[in-house]
């Protein structure tokens, strides 16, 4: 009879402990559930602040205008445009080549920032009638070198400074007073016509000859 006794309460001991181990870990699972939740969401908090800071950075390569920049200045901000709007127009004015900018990103093309007076200059983009990327195009008119302009011409020197083209300019002078002429217009360099806009609606066509020097500007 003890010994039954005995075995019995043995029995009671044995499920008593492991009834109170089970019970103990699953009211620690909750509780573990509960701190895996919150490390999963911090780490996604985490993630997604390391993304956007990638996002965001502004790169710090310094570069130099190849070419004149034509813009309007509507007294906030500068505004330039693919199809390039060498004027004259009200709010006209040049950003000139060698400039030092940096390129950042923008929904709508990208934008040149000056390192200078640190003015944004917001270029329109179109990448369908320039048949190119953004980046691409940014890397046409944008060199890590300076233009070296004692290797132009002075009627090309004049057309720089001024931002305009007179006749016997070669395409090289005339890329650099006036931009890269809009390629949906102008599909080759090697063409003896391009065309520039003067504005939003108006266009100017540069007739070359032979050489590549300029003969005529037709309004």
């Amino acid at each position: 009879m003890k010994k039954n006794n005995l075995l019995l309460l043995i029995l009671l001991l044995l499920f008593f402990f492991v009834f109170g181990c089970q019970t103990s870990e699953l009211k620690s699972k909750p509780e573990q559930v509960e701190n895996i939740k919150k490390n999963n969401v911090s780490q996604k908090r985490n993630s997604q602040k390391k993304t956007l800071s990638k996002k965001h950075v502004i790169p710090s390569k310094i570069l130099y205008l190849k070419y004149n920049i034509h813009v309007r200045d509507n007294g906030r901000d500068l505004k330039a445009h693919y199809t390039n709007w060498i004027g004259p127009f009200r709010g006209h004015a040049i950003v000139p080549v060698n400039t030092k900018v940096v390129v950042e990103k923008w929904r709508q093309g990208f934008i040149l920032k000056r390192t200078d007076t640190q003015q944004k200059i917001y270029f329109y983009f179109n990448r369908h009638d320039m048949m190119m990327s953004a980046g691409e195009y940014a890397n046409i008119i944008t060199s890590p070198e300076k233009v070296l302009i004692s290797q132009f011409s002075n009627i090309d020197k004049k057309g720089i400074k001024r931002g305009k083209v007179y006749l016997g300019m070669s395409k090289k002078g005339v890329l650099a007073a006036l931009g890269y002429p809009a390629r949906h217009k102008t599909p080759s360099l090697k063409n003896r016509f391009w065309v520039y806009w003067k504005n939003k609606w108006m266009t100017r066509m540069i007739k070359f000859n032979n050489s590549g020097k300029v003969t005529s500007v037709v309004e």
